[in-house]
C-alpha cells in the first residue's frame, strides 16, 4: 500500500466493506470539478425552504431575546444542523420538526458507530450472530424501528396523491428531496428499499460533521472577533432585503473563506475523502 501511495496511482484494496478504489490527492481536483459528482444543481431549489427553515429554527433554539444567557454551542448547532438536514433530505414540514425524529438522527450516527466498533471485536464469522446479542445493536435496530413508523406514512401519502383520481388532473410540482428522489430511484430500478435505514444512513454523513464544521467556525469567530463585522456587512450587501437566494452563496466571498480557514485549522478527518460513486464513467486528467 505504501508503494501504491508513493506512486501517486490509483489502487484497489479489500476491506471488510469489500473492494475499494483508492484515487491518489493528485486527482482531487478532478473529483472537485466534475458536474456528475455535484450537487449544486439539486441545491438551487433547496435556498429558499432552508432560508426560512434557518431563521425558524434559530428562532427556536436561541430565542429570540437580548437577555444574556449560557449556551452549549454544540449541542444548540447539533439541533440545528439535524433540523436542516430533515428539511433536505426529507421535505415533509412534519416530520422536519418531529422531535422523535429529530432525536433519532443526532443518537443514530454515535449508536451505530459505537455498536459497529463492538461488533468489529468478534471474528466475522460470528458477527451475523453476535448482534442480535449486543445491547448497543439492540438500541440501533429500536431506533431504525421507530424512524420507520415516522417516515412510513409520509411515503404512503406521496404514493397515494401521486395515483389519487382527485389529483390527477392537476398538475403536481415534483418534490425536491431525498424521499423523492429514491421513491424514482427504486421505481426506474423495480428496487425494495428501507427508506428508514437510507435516511438515517444520510444522516451519518451529514449531521455531525456539518455541527464540528459549523461549531469550529463559530470558535474562531469567537476568538478573532475583528471578522464579525466584515461577514455582517458582506450579508447585508449580497442580501439587504434579507432574502437569501442561491446566486447569493457565490458572492460570500468572505464567508467562503472563514469556512474554509475553520476546516483547515481543524478539519474533521485528514488524508482521505470516503465516497461512493455510481454513474457513468469519470476520466480524470493524470
Amino acid at each position: 500500500m505504501t508503494t501504491n501511495f508513493g506512486a501517486s496511482k490509483p489502487f484497489r484494496v479489500v476491506s471488510e466493506f469489500g473492494e475499494m478504489l483508492i484515487l491518489p490527492p493528485s486527482v482531487a481536483n478532478d473529483i472537485r470539478n466534475d458536474e456528475k459528482l455535484s450537487f449544486a444543481e439539486y441545491m438551487k431549489e433547496l435556498t429558499k425552504p432552508l432560508s426560512d427553515e434557518t431563521a425558524s429554527a434559530c428562532n427556536d433554539i436561541f430565542l429570540d431575546s437580548k437577555e444574556w444567557r449560557e449556551v452549549i454551542l454544540k449541542d444548540s448547532i447539533l439541533d440545528l444542523v439535524a433540523r436542516l438536514s430533515a428539511r433536505v433530505f426529507l421535505g415533509d414540514e412534519e416530520v422536519t420538526r418531529n422531535a422523535s425524529w429529530l432525536r433519532i438522527t443526532k443518537e443514530y450516527t454515535v449508536n451505530s458507530f459505537l455498536a459497529t466498533h463492538e461488533i468489529r471485536k468478534y471474528p466475522p464469522f460470528l458477527r451475523s450472530i453476535i448482534h442480535w446479542f449486543l445491547p448497543r445493536a439492540q438500541l440501533v435496530r429500536a431506533q431504525l424501528r421507530i424512524a420507520e413508523a415516522i417516515i412510513a406514512p409520509v411515503i404512503a401519502r406521496r404514493r397515494a396523491e401521486k395515483t389519487s383520481p382527485m389529483i390527477a388532473n392537476h398538475v403536481k410540482k415534483e418534490r425536491c428531496d431525498s424521499i423523492e428522489w429514491l421513491e424514482q430511484l427504486s421505481q426506474a430500478r423495480k428496487l425494495n428499499y428501507s427508506a428508514a435505514a437510507l435516511q438515517l444512513n444520510l444522516a451519518i454523513s451529514a449531521i455531525h460533521t456539518t455541527t464540528d464544521l459549523l461549531t469550529q467556525v463559530m470558535y474562531e469567530l469567537m476568538m478573532n472577533p475583528e471578522y464579525i463585522e466584515p461577514l455582517r456587512d458582506e450579508i447585508l450587501h449580497v442580501a439587504p432585503d434579507g432574502e437569501l437566494r442561491h446566486s447569493s452563496l457565490y458572492t460570500l466571498e468572505l464567508m467562503d473563506s472563514v469556512i474554509k480557514e475553520a476546516q483547515r485549522l481543524k478539519p474533521p478527518m485528514s488524508g482521505k475523502l470516503h465516497d461512493v460513486y455510481i454513474g457513468p464513467t469519470i476520466r480524470m486528467s493524470s
